[in-house]
């Protein structure tokens, strides 16, 4: 719960900071990179964590057709979507 807790307080601040315009401009210009930097970070940290996870890995043909199948369309569209978006952003 405190984590939670945690998570929220860091977007607060995140919300106050542009609000009052108290992040430099060359800054606000980078804050795009950072959070593809964090993204790929964790994406890294996630399957390195998963693929060391021996249980997981043990069990993972008892997980079925449908868990498989859900994660891989929630990828597919996770990426067709960004996709998208950041295709309108550039016109």
């Amino acid at each position: 719960m405190s984590t939670i807790i945690l998570y929220v307080i860091i977007m607060a601040l995140g919300i106050f900071l542009a609000r009052k315009n108290i992040i430099p401009e060359r800054l606000k210009s980078k804050i795009g990179h950072c959070q593809t930097f964090a993204l790929i970070f964790l994406l890294g940290v996630l399957g390195y964590k998963l693929g060391s996870d021996k249980v997981l890995l043990e069990g993972i043909h008892f997980l079925g057709l449908q868990a498989f199948t859900i994660a891989v369309l929630s990828i597919v569209f996770s990426i067709l979507l960004v996709f998208l978006f950041y295709k309108k952003e550039d016109r």
